[in-house]
C-alpha cells in the first residue's frame, strides 16, 4: 500500500494502476498510463497538421 501522504503529494487516486521499476537505488513508483486513455488530448490543437506539413516540408 503507498502511503496517503505519498499519494497525495503525487495526486495518485485509490484504484489507480501502478508500475514498479527496479533501479540501482531502490524501487521506483510509476502510475500506469495507457496510451488509449490519450487519444484525443491534442483534439482540436491544429498539432496534426503543423506536424504533417512540417514533415512536407523536410528534404527527402
Amino acid at each position: 500500500m503507498i502511503p496517503k501522504s505519498m499519494r497525495d503529494s503525487t495526486g495518485l487516486k485509490p484504484g489507480v494502476d501502478v508500475e514498479f521499476e527496479l533501479t540501482d537505488r531502490g524501487v521506483l513508483v510509476l502510475e500506469h498510463r495507457d496510451v488509449r486513455t490519450l487519444g484525443g488530448i491534442f483534439k482540436g490543437s491544429g498539432m496534426a497538421q503543423r506536424l504533417l506539413a512540417d514533415r512536407a516540408d523536410e528534404p527527402r
